[in-house]
């Protein structure tokens, strides 16, 4: 798909369309995860900012996505930007 994204969702439309990922709902691990999810995409971390109770990732991973971890996620995973 040139200059676009592909994401599997249950929809049964198909084509171009706009979608909103709330960032508490993105999972964020260092290792490849067996799962069941369709959805899975490899970034780098470009951004990493204190925000009250967590911490905002920004991340690069084809496309521009906001993450939110808390504060022991972050530091438990030894992530760095």
């Amino acid at each position: 798909m040139e200059g676009g994204f592909q994401l599997y969702t249950t929809a049964s439309q198909r084509g171009l369309a706009h979608i909103r990922i709330s960032p508490d709902d993105i999972l964020v691990s260092k290792n490849l995860l067996s799962s069941s999810a369709r959805n899975s995409l490899k970034g780098t971390i470009s951004k990493a900012s204190v925000e009250e109770d967590r911490i905002r990732l920004d991340l690069d991973a084809g496309i521009q996505l906001t993450i939110h971890i808390t504060r022991q996620s972050f530091a438990g995973l030894n992530l760095t930007v």
